[in-house]
């Protein structure tokens, strides 16, 4: 039975992830600030501010999946980001150190690698990093991702670290559009947790991270071509789905694909599975 700690387990991803793993051969330290309305294991309320209590909280775990962070959803002070997401990050990850786990699992975001490559090098791998990050939530990713690389350098740790798009809840028709505008389903990002947590002991790098992104139907030319037409390339594959959300007063963004998330497919074995395809299959012929 392993035992695996979540942090920010009472959220809208740390929830989602916790109830994939209410399965034979987990056992789940559920770890929040907020207390869960959810059984999915033991629950510890902690603040990871607090040093000492975080080392509390991760006691008897095995494996961690760091998932606790503040995102722009809501309206936070920088502070508060700086507090949450890097202090809160040291002390868990120092935490895990100090009780001898050595296998973590990340939630990153594009936001670390920076948004809106430069086209010209889209889709970018996991190598690219853009000079100046947009916004202290970014610059919290990206300290997040420091600080892993730094325990994994110097203690052994391995961290594998997910960069997903915003998942963020969304109204039906708002979620359908943002399926377009390069966004994922909470599902589909905590479908990469597991899949991290299956193959976490064949990882052998120490910092290991992965683009969990949205796939396109869109060729090279009709990439390039988006920009300035961006409702007939999207009738090419989606006959009508420009007129039909204009009549519904939903403007569409359609982007080029701008992260590769090729290398999660092939080592994790993870691929979106609620794509936009498949939402207007669903939704299409709906009122």
């Amino acid at each position: 039975m392993t035992r695996v700690c979540v942090t920010g387990a009472s959220g809208y991803l740390g929830s989602h992830i916790c109830s994939g793993l209410l399965k034979p051969g987990y056992e789940l330290i559920c770890v929040d600030i907020v207390p869960s309305e959810d059984d999915y294991g033991e629950f510890r309320q902690v603040d990871f501010r607090n040093a000492e209590d975080t080392l509390k909280a991760l006691e008897g775990a095995e494996v961690l999946i760091h998932c606790a962070s503040i995102h722009p959803w809501k309206s936070y002070t920088d502070e508060e980001y700086l507090d949450n997401n890097v202090k809160g990050t040291w002390n868990v990850l120092r935490a895990a150190v100090e009780h001898g786990i050595d296998r973590v699992i990340l939630t990153s975001s594009i936001a670390a690698s920076g948004y809106n490559p430069e086209p010209d090098l889209c889709p970018v791998d996991e190598s690219y990093q853009q000079q100046s990050l947009g916004d202290i939530y970014s610059i919290t990713k990206h300290f997040q991702e420091m600080i892993a690389r730094h325990f994994c350098q110097n203690t052994g740790m391995k961290v594998i670290a997910l960069r997903p798009p915003n998942f963020t809840p969304k109204p039906p028709l708002q979620n359908g559009a943002a399926l377009l505008s390069g966004c994922l389903v909470v599902e589909d990002i905590a479908s990469a947790h597991l899949k991290a947590l299956d193959i976490r002991d064949k990882v052998q790098e120490g910092f290991e991270p992965f683009f969990i992104t949205a796939t396109f139907p869109y060729s090279q030319e009709e990439e390039r071509e988006l920009p300035g037409n961006p409702k007939g390339v999207l009738d090419k594959h989606f006959p009508g789905a420009w007129d039909w959300f204009e009549e519904r007063g939903v403007k569409l963004h359609p982007v080029v694909t701008q992260y590769d998330s090729s290398k999660a497919k092939r080592v994790l074995g993870w691929q979106p599975e609620y794509t936009f395809d498949r939402w207007w299959e669903e939704n299409n012929r709906k009122e």
